[in-house]
């Protein structure tokens, strides 16, 4: 470790003794006139400046090499553009074309191929901290749903995970600061484990994206990325306070950050307690039993959230280095009537709307992540390692699982390791961009609990790729890459006691042990074309596969929360699929179009089927099999933006998920249904009042009869969401925002086909009317930030 020390050091030494340059530029309208503010920076360092009252800008002491520049300005479309810096390098001439459209105002650059829009050959859209505010949501998987082809799995109003194009859990990678988030991403009633409020930034692709992010990126990828640093010499403080209806939710997010001289921080507190939640019955029904909904509240669904976060960084002309310690902490109870079957009295009014009673769960997740990007002979090398530990705990009564009285109420302990390297070395020549790539991961997982659901185990992957973008012309930009991943797991076996009335009887072989090892290749080629500066096609084919959790080989017991008992397979196979992803996008100032078919094909499809069998645990409910198919899913989403005139934003886009298991002739289960979402949003600046908006937004979630044997069917809604808000300008340098936000405006009745709930008949939550306040502490603020 000294030597490595040692030897890093002197490199960094090395790069730091190297020759700099300027780069100078001019940033115009299409008139060319110079614009004044427009936001400079270089994507690889993050140096940055604005440009003065004529549009021009510097930028000092820049090593030679290779960068990628940025310009953004309010109003106009992202402007980026590959840049090669030595002492010949010419003046910029930086010329922006006005946009209506917000989100097409963001820069959009996939971190890990470091390409832009307009080479990258799926589609990755970005949602801001201002998109993210307007459409707010009980959860972040919530407040991503606006976009076509992507929705939730909800367990009520504090837990969900996002769904893309019909994939989520171990299909989709969700990543924060270039690591994959490592959970319990499997359970139906497990959340994503991110403090909402650290997302400012959201890179989003939908399609497959294991080439890059490995095997269980094949439905697509949700990247919570780092917002710019601050400005040499500037300091900021913020507090956020939020309020929910739906359950009283009170909390507040504080945040501080910092550039002095290079040294970058950030720190961020959030708080969060809220009570039982609301919804729109006063009954409901299971197995032909009538069971009251007391208040129309949901008793045992309060629960409290502590998050912290911090990061120091380092930046210099040879790049930047950081790292991220941040800690998730949630405590929730658990409507009773899911654990078991429902009863009456787990159902009355206890007099505390705010209490946490049995049963609940109680999750921490700790996470040490490190961000490097060293330049290295005008080419970049970037390194992300990091250490996760989750540790989910589940408390139930035991004796209504059959344990002796007296016994601990702890019945899972889940506890989770996880430690990360990713490292990609980006090499730029005339003739393209090549990437070289290698991931790593290693797992130890132990369980606790009087109940058994997950095995011990330990599990390795390591990944090596390479991918390679050509500009074949200014028009058309084609990509290709190969992955080589390899895959060990090893399932300790495990018997577990057995009770009847208190007293030990024997034991049980919930799971042999089992060893196994996988390897396979994923290969990817695509193209990018402009017929013209508004019209571009983007088209994608690729082999992927993914290798089985361990959940899907070994699971068998009582998911704690998810109200059925849960079975693996030990021979399940590798999911190998070849998956097709297309696109046609149309973009002028005022107008936005895009049409987005899709097509995967897999050999041998893991999902988890409801059998029509019931567990002959105590309290379990209906068995649920992960097992093995041919499968077919696709479909496609629309989008359309429209401005008539610059503060009236109208937007709908459309949504089609078919999935078919093509060896037994049945739909999959669990699949979105067929969606219409649209949207009318007025803004206006008015006096001291910035970023004004009213937004009403619609959705028509049809009825989804598409399904499996032995999963029910659920019929279609409409929902209304309407928001308000402005910032208030209180001097030229302090800004105050406030926004209102209604979801389930008519506070409607209805089922989502993806949550577990609508197997007990209960609806989904109640109108909520969630209202945020964000009022500056120190440093300077402007409108709508």
């Amino acid at each position: 470790m000294r030597i490595i020390g040692l030897f890093v050091c002197f490199l960094l030494a090395l790069v730091s003794q190297a020759q700099t340059y300027a780069l100078k530029g001019r940033v115009v309208d299409e008139k060319g006139r110079g614009l004044l503010g427009a936001t400079v920076y270089l994507h690889e360092t993050f140096q940055g400046t604005s440009s003065n009252d004529s549009g021009y800008f510097t930028l000092q002491g820049i090593n030679k090499g290779t960068y990628h520049l940025h310009v953004t300005y309010v109003g106009y479309h992202a402007y980026s553009e590959h840049i090669r810096v030595s002492d010949s390098t010419p003046s910029l001439w930086v010329e922006l074309h006005r946009s209506d459209l917000e989100l097409h105002e963001a820069i959009i650059e996939d971190n890990g191929l470091k390409l832009g829009q307009g080479d990258y050959t799926v589609s990755v859209q970005v949602l801001d901290e201002k998109s993210l505010n307007r459409n707010q949501g009980p959860t972040l998987s919530n407040a991503l749903e606006q976009l076509p082809g992507i929705n939730s799995v909800n367990m009520g109003v504090a837990v969900s995970k996002p769904v893309i194009r019909g994939m989520s859990g171990n299909r989709i990678v969700v990543a924060e600061n270039g690591i994959k988030q490592e959970g319990q991403q499997w359970g139906a009633d497990h959340g994503l484990e991110i403090d909402p409020f650290n997302a400012e930034r959201i890179e989003i692709i939908k399609g497959p994206a294991s080439l890059l992010y490995g095997s269980d990126a094949m439905g697509g990828v949700i990247h919570i990325k780092q917002p710019l640093i601050p400005i040499y010499g500037t300091h900021e403080g913020k507090f956020k306070g939020i309020y929910k209806s739906v359950n009283n939710t009170i909390g507040g997010t504080a945040s501080a950050s910092g550039n002095s001289g290079g040294w970058v921080y950030r720190l961020r507190a959030t708080w969060m307690d809220y009570g039982d939640y609301r919804i729109p019955a006063d009954s409901f029904t299971y197995n032909r039993y009538t069971l009251p909904i007391v208040n129309k509240h949901l008793r045992n669904t309060a629960g409290k959230e502590r998050h912290l976060a911090g990061q120091l960084g380092i930046h210099r002309k040879w790049g930047y280095s950081r790292i991220t310690i941040s800690n998730f902490n949630q405590r929730i109870g658990v409507f009773s009537g899911a654990i078991g079957i429902p009863r009456a009295y787990n159902l009355t009014d206890d007099g505390n709307a705010r209490n946490i009673e049995l049963p609940n769960q109680d999750i921490n997740h700790l996470k040490i992540v490190s961000n490097s990007n060293i330049q290295f002979g005008g080419n970049w090398l970037e390194i992300d390692a990091a250490f996760q530990q989750n540790l989910r705990k589940e408390q139930s009564s035991p004796h209504a699982h059959g344990q002796p009285i007296g016994a601990s109420s702890l019945a899972h302990e889940l506890n989770l390791r996880t430690g990360s390297l990713n490292a990609r070395y980006f090499r730029d020549k005339k003739f393209g961009k090549t990437t070289y790539g290698f991931a790593g991961t290693v797992q130890e997982h132990r369980f606790g609990g009087y109940e058994f659901l997950l095995a011990n185990f330990e599990r390795a992957t390591a990944g090596v790729f390479v991918f390679q973008n050509r500009k074949i012309s200014p028009m058309l930009s084609i990509s290709g890459g190969l992955r080589f991943d390899y895959g060990w797991i090893h399932i300790a076996g495990h018997n577990q006691t057995t009770y009847q009335n208190g007293v030990a009887v024997g034991e049980m072989e919930r799971v042999a042990e089992n060893s196994r090892s996988f390897y396979n290749w994923s290969a990817a080629l695509g193209l990018s074309k402009y017929f013209n500066h508004a019209l571009n096609f983007k088209f994608n084919v690729g082999k992927s596969f993914r290798i089985p959790t361990t959940q899907e080989l070994s699971v068998n017991g009582v998911h704690h929360g998810s109200f059925r008992h849960e079975q693996g397979d030990p021979s399940l196979n590798p999911e190998e699929a070849i998956q097709l992803d297309a696109g046609l996008y149309f973009e002028e100032e005022s107008w936005f179009i895009s049409i987005s078919p899709y097509f995967n094909y897999f050999q041998n499809y893991i999902y988890l089927r409801p059998t029509a069998q019931f567990s002959p645990l105590p309290e379990a409910g209906q068995i649920f099999q992960y097992t093995q198919a041919k499968a077919l899913m696709t479909g496609g989403e629309f989008s359309c933006e429209y401005h008539p005139i610059k503060s009236l934003h109208l937007e709908s886009g459309f949504e089609y998920v078919y999935a078919q298991n093509l060896t037994e002739d049945l739909a999959l289960p669990f699949v979105p249904p067929m969606q219409i979402k649209s949207a009318i949003e007025w803004e206006a600046d008015w006096k001291s009042l910035r970023d004004a908006f009213v937004r009403l937004s619609w959705n028509w979630a049809m009825a989804q009869e598409r399904t499996d044997r032995n999963e029910r069917s659920t019929p279609g809604y409409h929902l209304f969401n309407l928001g308000l808000g402005s910032s208030i300008q209180l001097t030229r340098n302090y800004a105050v925002s406030a926004s209102i936000n209604a979801r389930n405006l008519f506070d409607v009745a209805y089922f989502n086909h993806l949550s577990r709930w609508r197997y007990l008949n209960l609806p989904e939550p109640g109108r909520n009317i969630n209202v945020q306040i964000t009022l500056p502490l120190y440093g300077k603020t402007k409108a709508g930030e």
